[in-house]
């Protein structure tokens, strides 16, 4: 076998993604030689733009107010991902990614993440693998983030006919494309695949006392979500601490950090008395921390509450919703665990049937 190629969000300035991806690399690389695609995909990186002659004046202005702190947190992330991650060489274009001379054993992975929303995307056929013609293709917990359009019917049937094999984060996903006669499989997402230990190997200090502190991971403004964190906060003589990237309208009381690495993220969940959060990869890393944590839905007007869902009802954790919970029993992980080192068995015998 040659070099392993995973095809995923790289470069996004988002946690979860680089989790994600970390995760991945890291499992692959016990397998076989592995690498990232640097790949630049032009709809994602033009989203990552704080000003534009585009943009309305007010987004303008807002880019001016956090370019300080975006500019920070991108060099930060740069330096994890160079840190833990071994990538190829930068690539700008599909063609680019076409005209490379792979080798004939050379094996391709994409996913996972939403690298299948064609909304994010514009439909960009590298995430599908479409360069790698002729060669070994497999996705693991590929993710749409949505629901597939029936005008997209034809389009994922032709970009997946010929990989290898195929697996799904969702299960809405896995079963939107059995119902257009495309086989796969349904894994976890790759953060699971790797252990409390190993993540924290990764963690760099934050300076708080463990366990003085409540985590809130927004990746959705929610002011039901803050408010109950903040007094749960109050409640248990805890400070609460906002990862954001810029605070408005402050919370007396409130600790709000905008300047936070992937690395000094993990050190803060480790170190968090509890976690309140909107987000996917905030609840998956909870519960790989084995922390008590409290989640909301995102708002009506997205379209990825499936996954958060999805994981929920995995582990059955459906009363950590805060319109549920009472606050006072803590996570009985004793039954949790066991499933997760299952769902991460599964997976690995996935990768080693596909890969080796």
């Amino acid at each position: 076998m040659g070099n392993i190629y995973i095809l995923t969000f790289q470069n996004a300035l988002n946690y979860g993604a680089v989790f994600q991806c970390t995760a991945l690399y890291r499992t692959v690389s016990g397998i076989g030689n592995c690498f990232v695609l640097d790949y630049r995909c032009r709809k994602i990186e033009d989203s990552y733009k704080l000003l534009s002659v585009k943009y309305p004046i007010k987004k303008n202005v807002y880019g001016l107010l956090v370019m300080p702190v975006i500019t920070a947190k991108r060099k930060m992330f740069d330096e994890y991902l160079k840190k833990n991650i071994r990538c190829s060489e930068t690539y700008h274009s599909p063609d680019e990614l076409s005209g490379e001379n792979w080798n004939a054993d050379d094996v391709f992975i994409c996913g996972s993440d939403q690298i299948w929303n064609t909304e994010l995307t514009d439909f960009d056929k590298s995430y599908f693998l479409d360069f790698a013609k002729g060669h070994r293709k497999i996705s693991y917990a590929a993710s749409t983030g949505k629901s597939i359009d029936k005008s997209e019917y034809d389009f994922f049937r032709c970009m997946l006919a010929d990989f290898n094999a195929i697996s799904v984060r969702e299960k809405t996903l896995k079963s939107e494309l059995e119902a257009i006669d495309i086989e796969c499989r349904q894994m976890i997402d790759p953060v699971y695949l790797l252990p409390k230990t190993e993540w924290l190997k990764m963690a760099t200090p934050i300076y708080m006392q463990k366990g003085s502190f409540v985590m809130i991971f927004l990746l959705q403004k929610s002011p039901t979500l803050l408010e109950a964190a903040v007094k749960y906060a109050k409640a248990h003589n805890k400070i609460p601490v906002v990862i954001t990237n810029m605070a408005r309208n402050k919370i007396q009381g409130v600790r709000y950090v905008t300047k936070c690495s992937p690395s000094q993220f993990l050190s803060y969940l480790d170190g968090a008395d509890s976690i309140f959060t909107n987000s996917f990869h905030g609840i998956s890393l909870s519960i790989i921390f084995n922390k008590n944590f409290y989640f909301e839905f995102l708002g009506s007007e997205h379209k990825t509450n499936s996954r958060i869902k999805d994981i929920i009802d995995l582990f059955g954790l459906q009363k950590q919703n805060i319109t549920l919970t009472d606050y006072l029993a803590d996570i009985d992980y004793s039954q949790i665990n066991p499933r997760i080192e299952s769902e991460s068995k599964k997976a690995m015998d996935f990768l080693n049937e596909n890969l080796k």
